[in-house]
């Protein structure tokens, strides 16, 4: 077992959770997009790449009772969050990682269960070289969860906005119904506890903005907009076309840099602080 980052996260979760106030979870859109470091309350990053509603929901419901400062959880909300599972999507080994770190239980396959397992031999040998022999460490985040994109290498931002559109954009409704549970239950149990609940999109640029389906645009927004109505402790915020981003705000077209995850997060930290005033 080499250090990774859903090991370093799963001991913080277990070693300080009463110390959490704010609570963020999400894909990698929030993994790379929202620092810890700029928020007035002492918050953690639990999101990571691919992450899907279901085990957002899985680990608030591991961690809950043991979060007594909590006061906000964040839920990224993207263009892809409620026609996605990880089970059934091209990152689907990564499931191994919330079996084998987490221990969540998972009866799609008996690969899950073993690192050798979910990857190919290829891949299992790069990693275990570049470790043991080349020194380089597996964890891209740091100690409240964060996964820094270095502002100096910005992608092609055509290119991928191209390449995440098409990869976002899903016809089938297959898993509307559960995200959409997942996501109503975190709330609820967040209101029976007098916690804030702030569903996020992110911002984007506009190479991917451009090419998503509006279809399944609108029925994300209006999934989000629906529960902000419905539940007094909870609000969206759509800053998917927020102008305050500019072109240099990103790594790729659908991820924030450094530099805009720290203008994001200043951003973010006013609002729950607002909302803290107001309590």
């Amino acid at each position: 077992m080499t250090p990774n980052d859903y090991l370093l996260k799963k001991n913080y979760l277990d070693a300080y959770p009463e110390q959490i106030q704010t609570l963020v979870f999400g894909s990698s859109h929030a993994f790379r997009g929202i620092n810890p470091q700029y928020f007035s309350d002492k918050t953690f990053n639990a999101g990571y790449p691919s992450q899907s509603l279901k085990y957002d929901y899985k680990i608030f419901e591991r961690y809950k009772q043991q979060l007594t400062a909590l006061k906000t959880v964040v839920i990224p909300i993207s263009y892809f969050s409620f026609v996605y599972d990880l089970e059934h999507s091209l990152e689907a080994w990564r499931t191994k990682n919330y079996v084998i770190y987490y221990g969540f239980q998972n009866t799609a396959s008996c690969k899950y269960y073993s690192e050798l397992l979910s990857n190919s031999f290829k891949i299992n040998i790069t990693r275990l070289t570049s470790y043991y022999i080349g020194g380089k460490s597996n964890i891209s985040s740091d100690s409240a969860g964060y996964g820094r994109l270095d502002v100096t290498k910005n992608t092609d931002l055509e290119r991928t906005g191209k390449e995440a559109a098409e990869r976002h954009t899903v016809k089938d409704q297959a898993f509307v119904k559960d995200n959409c549970f997942y996501v109503q239950s975190i709330i609820e149990d967040c209101q029976q506890r007098g916690v804030q609940v702030i569903l996020l999109t992110l911002p984007a640029w506009k190479t991917y903005r451009a090419l998503l389906d509006p279809q399944q645009l609108k029925a994300m927004e209006n999934n989000a907009e629906k529960m902000s109505a419905t539940y007094k402790n909870c609000i969206y915020l759509n800053l998917l076309d927020d102008p305050d981003f500019i072109k240099e705000d990103f790594h790729s077209a659908d991820h924030l840099n450094d530099v805009g995850a720290k203008k994001l997060s200043l951003k973010l930290n006013e609002i729950i602080n607002q909302h803290n005033e107001q309590r």
